[in-house]
């Protein structure tokens, strides 16, 4: 029969052979192009999206700014020299039916850089984020182990309401011992 590829998806199965292929999604199978069940499985799967020309430069743009911006955050040993480790525990809301969106613990060690910005989880979410920096910071000046707190994200966009989503954060520092 030939060459012969599957791939796999959430709801979705995938055969390849030479030239047509067996597209079965939620129970009904047609036999479509290898190029439609690609470009099916691609939209599927959140690789290509409409308009990705200029999501693509988006992203890059995006990714160009974080890079920056970590380099500009410097390392922990850096910013908060005797700090030998910070831990963050996270819990992520939302304003929907299920609030509690995700849970997450992020450990920061001195050669980790020192930026403490979360974005926001909702996709359409336009600047917002989580900036912990200050708290991590105060944390750390007032020679404190640790603290809790709830922040807001401050993120806008036409179709998100006012505090969309919220992070409840504990922060933990231990320090290392004093060099005499």
């Amino acid at each position: 029969m030939g060459d012969t590829t599957k791939y796999f998806t959430a709801k979705t199965c995938v055969d390849f052979h030479q030239t047509k292929c067996h597209y079965k999604k939620r129970g009904l199978i047609k036999e479509v192009t290898k190029t439609q069940v690609l470009v099916a499985f691609l939209f599927r799967t959140g690789v290509l999206q409409k308009g990705t020309g200029m999501q693509k430069q988006n992203y890059f743009d995006r990714m160009e700014l974080k890079k920056n911006n970590l380099l500009a955050a410097g390392l922990v040993s850096e910013r908060f020299p005797g700090v030998s480790s910070i831990v963050l525990h996270m819990i992520y809301y939302q304003r929907a039916t299920e609030p509690i969106l995700m849970k997450r613990t992020l450990n920061f060690m001195p050669t980790d850089y020192a930026c403490f910005r979360m974005d926001c989880m909702r996709e359409e979410c336009i600047n917002g984020g989580f900036e912990l920096t200050p708290v991590v910071a105060g944390v750390i000046k007032n020679h404190k182990k640790s603290a809790k707190g709830k922040i807001v994200c401050r993120g806008k966009n036409g179709t998100l309401r006012h505090n969309h989503a919220s992070i409840g954060y504990e922060v933990s520092v231990q320090y290392g011992k004093p060099v005499k």
